[in-house]
């Protein structure tokens, strides 16, 4: 959400009940990025923990790397979009009597 910014990513593993796994098999770390329009950018300073909190709306992807070095860049990303809400009105009532017109109109 937008206003909020209280967007999630996880990291997991395949199959996703998984923790990520390979390389040298332990102490990961994970750096976001957010694509800026033209390329992806850092976007959060590098940590262990595999979930990103508070983001707002934007498409984003995450490196993971092995104690190695060694690095997964992912080849897709994910999108986060602001919460959609919605309203109604009634901006015409329905006309059963006379009505050149009676259909009735929700906007």
């Amino acid at each position: 959400n937008c206003d909020v910014i209280d967007g999630e990513i996880t990291v997991m593993g395949i199959p996703n009940t998984n923790a990520v796994s390979g390389g040298q098999g332990s102490n990961y770390s994970y750096e976001l990025e957010r694509f800026d329009g033209t390329i992806f950018v850092n976007h959060r300073a590098i940590q262990t923990s595999n979930v990103f909190s508070n983001l707002g709306e934007g498409e984003y992807r995450v490196i993971v790397r092995d104690q190695w070095g060694c690095v997964s860049t992912p080849t897709t990303s994910v999108t986060l979009y602001e919460e959609l809400t919605t309203s109604a009105e009634i901006t015409k009532l329905l006309e059963c009597v006379g009505a050149l017109s009676p259909n009735g109109e929700i906007t």
